[in-house]
């Protein structure tokens, strides 16, 4: 496999292609390949690889982590959401305080989404109270809503959910009601 041409030809791939290569580069220990090309002209597309990773390049993003925090204080808008992106995937409690201090920092809305993600994926009570005390930023509606749907998916990690507990009594009578008298 070309490492090369996937990294450059990765976002015009089928999905099932983009998988297997993925696959195939985890197993041969070659993300340091791929993480080569994003000190190059590559950048975007060789970090997207590395967060489509997720947990599986965890070792690596460790080995690697203070190239991938560079990435979060770079020029380029969707490098920083794509290092945002791996952080969270990998080892986002490990490195909390650099995720919020970059989401504070951060003037690109669009970008906002990939940091309150990562900041949930911590799982911890410092990134609950964060997040818990974020005011959304977006002045668009479109990043607003993008903004808040990402906000809502990262808290919802640290609602405790129950089994519910149903007793039935002899006694007790049950109705259930359908739309459809099929069911």
């Amino acid at each position: 496999m070309n490492i090369q041409n996937f990294v450059e030809n990765y976002h015009i791939l089928p999905a099932a292609e983009r998988k297997e290569g993925l696959s195939c580069i985890i197993k041969e220990g070659k993300l340091q390949t791929v993480y080569n090309q994003a000190k190059g002209a590559n950048t975007r597309a060789a970090l997207r690889v590395i967060a489509d990773a997720d947990g599986r390049a965890a070792d690596f993003v460790r080995a690697n982590i203070d190239g991938i925090l560079k990435f979060l204080r770079t020029g380029d808008a969707k490098v920083r959401m794509h290092a945002a992106q791996i952080i969270g995937n990998t080892c986002a409690g490990e490195y909390l305080d650099e995720l919020i201090d970059a989401i504070m920092h951060e003037q690109t809305m669009f970008a906002l989404p990939s940091y309150l993600l990562a900041i949930g994926r911590a799982k911890n009570d410092r990134a609950k109270h964060f997040l818990d005390s974020y005011q959304l930023r977006s002045d668009l509606d479109k990043h607003r809503e993008e903004e808040k749907a990402a906000l809502d998916k990262a808290l919802a990690g640290f609602i405790m959910r129950k089994k519910a507990r149903v007793r039935i009594l002899p006694t007790d009578i049950v109705m259930l009601a359908s739309p459809n008298p099929n069911v």
